[in-house]
C-alpha cells in the first residue's frame, strides 16, 4: 500500500483524506478560547502608540432626538462652553473609565 504524503499547506479537506487524525480535544479548545478573550500585558493597545494630549482632529457624529439636543444647548450655554467642548469633557472621562473597568475585569 502506497503512503500518502500530508502537506501542511493543503486544504483540512484534503489533509483529512490522507488518513491523518486532525480531531480537537475539547479541552484544550475550550481553554484557547477562554483565554483568547484576555489579552496579556504584553499586547498593546491600539490607542498605546497615540499622545493622550494631542489636538484632536476628528469628529464622531452623535444622533439626538430634539430633547437631548436642547438639553445639550441649554447646558452646554450655561457652562458658557461650546457643545463640543462640553461633551468632550463628559465622553472623554466616561471612556477612561470604561477602560478602567475593563481592565478590572480581566483585560489588561
Amino acid at each position: 500500500m502506497m503512503e500518502t504524503q500530508v502537506n501542511p499547506t493543503q486544504p483540512t479537506t484534503e489533509r483529512m483524506t490522507s488518513g491523518e487524525n486532525l480531531a480537537i480535544d475539547p479541552e484544550k479548545l475550550r481553554a484557547f478560547t477562554a483565554g483568547a478573550k484576555y489579552r496579556t500585558s504584553n499586547d498593546r493597545m491600539p490607542w498605546s502608540r497615540f499622545d493622550q494630549d494631542d489636538v484632536a482632529r476628528y469628529n464622531v457624529s452623535l444622533r439626538l432626538n430634539d430633547y437631548y439636543l436642547s438639553m445639550l444647548r441649554y447646558i452646554s450655554k450655561q457652562h458658557g462652553v461650546s457643545q463640543q467642548k462640553f461633551m468632550a469633557n463628559v465622553i472623554l472621562p466616561a471612556l477612561e473609565n470604561e477602560w478602567d473597568n475593563l481592565k478590572g475585569g480581566g483585560l489588561s
